[in-house]
């Protein structure tokens, strides 16, 4: 089941993608050049299809599978651990959420910025 669930991921994507093993049930899959729209319909569309697809197990037996995803982009300064960690986070949250759905990282917090605030607002320099 798992190298045919391989296969449909590896027909799903386009041609420079990447799609690993990751571990037990667990894939990777790569999108290079691609932004947060664009992932996450590729996402979607592979949760789709595998949904709708009857692995058999044995020559007798079909077993139906659901697919949760998470979805992390990269940013600068990212290594391939903190990107990893931030998709496995997303998956965590996919499967507490339900399972068989797509989540993204929550790109809103990490584009904050936090500025200190001056201790006597009224000694900052107003814009005139």
């Amino acid at each position: 089941m798992i190298s045919q669930l391989g296969r449909l991921l590896s027909e799903l994507v386009r041609e420079g993608d990447f799609v690993a093993r990751f571990g037990g049930d667990e894939f990777a899959v790569l999108l290079p050049h691609c932004d947060a729209e664009t992932a996450l319909k590729v996402a979607d569309r592979i949760r789709l299809a595998a949904t709708g697809v009857n692995f058999g197990v044995a020559s007798s037996e079909q077993t139906a599978v659901t697919v949760s995803v998470g979805v992390a982009l990269a940013r600068h300064g990212d290594t391939a651990e903190s990107l990893f960690k931030r998709a496995d986070e997303a998956l965590y949250s996919s499967k507490k959420g339900g399972r068989n759905q797509v989540q993204c990282e929550n790109l809103f917090a990490a584009s904050l910025t936090v500025l200190p605030v001056p201790a006597d607002p009224l000694s900052t320099p107003q814009p005139v």
